[in-house]
């Protein structure tokens, strides 16, 4: 929710013309289940997050499904801006690379 706040405020101000999700190798979210972190903060915290977030982008599966889910979900929010082209790339920590892996071209939303 944050970042599509931030999206939503840099239009605003900057006038945001692309937007960039980068994922990244080796990333914590995709050492648990969204099922096994639901639990474990229940047991930890006493709270129930199981509505407050979407499963599906409270862990990461693989790293394609979830920058495709990002993007999707950057697309959606009616504080995108409508022409606004979106990205997702992951970053190799070993090769620093950085690989183009799902993009929305000014609202194509074919992902």
């Amino acid at each position: 929710m944050d970042a599509l706040r931030s999206i939503t405020v840099a239009q605003h101000l900057f006038g945001i013309e692309n937007i960039a999700v980068v994922h990244h190798t080796y990333c914590g979210a995709t050492s648990f289940t969204p099922r096994g972190l639901i639990d474990a903060f229940r047991t930890e915290q006493g709270v129930d997050i199981s509505t407050l977030y979407d499963a599906h982008s409270i862990a990461i599966r693989d790293y394609q499904s979830s920058l495709e889910h990002d993007v999707r979900l950057i697309r959606k929010s009616p504080g995108t801006p409508r022409n606004a082209k979106i990205y997702g790339y992951l970053f190799d920590i070993d090769t620093e690379t950085l690989t183009l892996i799902a993009e929305d071209l000014v609202g194509s939303s074919d992902l």
